[in-house]
């Protein structure tokens, strides 16, 4: 059965980071702070060596010091009592752990200056599946995209226009597929269970954009050698942000990674 590897991301106030595992983004979003995020990411790692970049934008200096402690941390583990109580206090092998200012004091001296750049490998010994955006065919384009990254997006925001929950649901079904992939032995991430969610929780309230999508806000940039297109927009808002007309608090909010993959860009993570 192979481990649930989780992570944890902390930025104190005013601090800014942006983080990639395996040049994947993880976390990129500004906060005045303070911010805190956590979740697995098996679908993003594989057996053996893992990168973790770190790019530290602002680390949020505060009056009486000269460098905050802890004002950035990031820890990979597995979890070895998953099954515990809630009452009992976690069991975990940590694999990672960056934190400033500590990266910042590892620095060469002509980098210890924002924004700081910091980069380094773990090992994941126990059995994972690998990834598919790790075989996925690479490609050349700029942050203007190509007419087939373009149009992926399209497709993804125009069924939502349409009302065509289905046909986005199969936009995203690479990406149950790949979580299913990742997580053999979690229920909770089977991928017919939780589209079947979407269509239980979510699209009853007719989750529809207030706007045509504008085109020439998005975003491309290549990672992972071209194999990943992380797309966002040049506004810093989500590329998808719609609201649902019968629920506004009910709402996809997200970025999009692509992969190619049957011949197509498609969402994997």
């Amino acid at each position: 059965m192979p481990p649930v590897v989780s992570h944890f991301v902390c930025l104190q106030p005013r601090a800014w980071a942006r983080v990639y595992v395996n040049d994947v983004p993880v976390y990129r979003a500004p906060h005045i702070g303070p911010d805190s995020r956590s979740g697995p990411l098996n679908h993003l790692l594989r057996q053996g060596e893992n990168e973790v970049t770190v790019e530290l934008l602002r680390a949020g200096k505060q009056p009486g010091y000269d460098r905050v402690p802890d004002a950035f941390v990031f820890e990979l583990y597995i979890v070895n009592n998953l099954d515990a109580p809630a009452t009992e206090k976690l069991d975990r092998t940590l694999l990672c752990d960056v934190r400033y200012p500590k990266i910042f004091e590892d620095a060469r001296p002509e980098f210890q200056r924002e924004p700081l750049h910091h980069r380094q490998t773990f090992r994941i010994e126990e059995p994972l599946p690998t990834p598919l955006y790790f075989h996925a065919e690479p490609a050349s384009f700029g942050c203007e995209g190509t007419p087939d990254l373009r149009d992926a997006v399209q497709r993804i925001h125009g069924a939502l226009e349409r009302g065509d929950h289905e046909g986005f649901l199969d936009e995203l079904s690479l990406r149950f597929e790949c979580d299913e992939r990742a997580y053999p032995d979690e229920d909770g991430m089977r991928a017919g269970p939780r589209m079947q969610k979407w269509r239980d929780e979510l699209f009853p309230y007719d989750p529809r954009p207030d706007a045509p999508l504008d085109l020439s806000q998005l975003h491309f940039e290549a990672r992972c050698g071209g194999r990943v297109a992380h797309v966002t927009r040049h506004d810093e808002r989500h590329v998808l942000d719609v609201a649902c007309r019968k629920d506004p608090k009910r709402r996809i909010r997200t970025d999009l990674l692509l992969i190619q993959h049957g011949g197509r860009w498609r969402v994997f993570a």
